[in-house]
């Protein structure tokens, strides 16, 4: 391996290591940073996009726990109040929403709406239903709000499962984890490419 990645990468490792250091006694600057890490990380990923929130998702929904890769019924309701395209039919679609307990993924989502759809409903619901995502949420409340607000609190799901298991807190330790596998995976192909990535 050529010495300069070898060293890019041992420096990238040693901070992100750090952060579980940093998170004992600043718990939201750690949390702060470790948002920033995976949106360089969705950056390299996806550098032909430059749709922060789609890519900042996309990298969650590819490395966090199954459970958080899912729609949450109450996001996609609060989005879909602020949508003009839905103001028709709003209330179906919040009945069915309402009276859902579990997340599902976003193929059961669409399917469980499809009987309520138009054209234009349909396009943007194959297009954005990532906004109804917990890793939308994450991005939302947790990464923008610290990124841009300077809180951001951790989220517990105390009302709504997945396939009848909780949902894990959306925090420091879940997103810490996800960028683990991330640097676990850009350094891989870093090596055996001989290149950065």
């Amino acid at each position: 391996m050529k010495p300069e990645i070898d060293a890019y990468l041992k420096r990238i490792e040693k901070r992100i290591c750090f952060l579980k250091e940093l998170h004992k006694e600043h718990k939201e600057e750690a949390l702060t940073l470790c948002c920033c890490y995976i949106d360089a990380f969705a950056s390299k990923e996806y550098s032909e996009s430059d749709e922060t929130a789609v890519n900042f998702c996309s990298m969650l929904e590819k490395y966090f726990q199954p459970e958080l890769c899912t729609i949450h019924p109450k996001q996609l309701k609060d989005i879909l109040s602020n949508n003009g395209d839905f103001d028709e039919c709003f209330s179906s679609y919040a009945e069915i929403l309402d009276d859902l307990s579990e997340t599902c993924s976003k193929e059961d989502m669409v399917s469980k709406l499809s009987h309520l759809t138009n054209n234009k409903q349909e396009q943007w619901l194959t297009n954005y239903m990532y906004k109804g995502s917990i890793a939308y949420i994450a991005y939302k409340r947790i990464r923008c709000g610290l990124v841009h607000n300077m809180s951001g609190p951790e989220i517990e799901f105390d009302k709504i499962r997945f396939n009848g298991n909780p949902i894990p807190r959306l925090g420091f330790n879940t997103f810490y984890k996800a960028l683990t596998k991330m640097f676990e995976d850009y350094k891989n192909k870093s090596i055996s490419q001989n290149e950065f990535i």
